[in-house]
């Protein structure tokens, strides 16, 4: 895959460099409950053909519908990103849209990485700690607030 290609483990987050992107998407890919975004930059003219993955994130619908959930999400931290501090607000932003396209009630984001537990409030979630199942517990936002 294209992430493989590009996204070397190195520079990556050590928080995340252990997620396997191809194989959680080839995972996810017979789930119709899926959600996954990828962020690319598309450089064409005479001087450049390339383009580069920015961003990755996936989740998924439980299955009682009520809400719509980010459970993995990386930016990659190469020099230049134009991205780097905008691929939450695009997430969350799309994440959002399916969310009210499904009638669902709440927008949450599972197993949070305590240092961003501050960042995603800032958006509104509220966090909730000592979840079964959720480690690291989950954040939610109810959708139309």
């Amino acid at each position: 895959t294209v992430y493989r290609e590009s996204w070397k483990t190195e520079n990556r987050h050590t928080a995340s460099a252990h997620w396997d992107w191809g194989a959680l998407v080839e995972e996810r890919n017979a789930d119709p409950k899926q959600f996954q975004l990828a962020i690319w930059e598309h450089c064409v003219n005479e001087q450049c053909h390339a383009r580069t993955l920015h961003a990755l994130a996936i989740g998924r619908t439980p299955s009682s519908g009520r809400s719509v959930r980010i459970e993995y999400i990386e930016t990659y931290p190469a020099a230049g990103n134009p991205f780097k501090g905008s691929v939450f607000p695009i997430v969350h932003t799309a994440l959002t849209f399916y969310g009210f396209l499904l009638e669902a009630k709440r927008v949450e984001v599972i197993n949070p990485l305590p240092t961003l537990v501050g960042f995603y409030s800032s958006y509104g979630y509220t966090f909730e700690e000592n979840v079964p199942g959720k480690p690291q517990g989950r954040l939610y936002r109810y959708l139309g607030e």
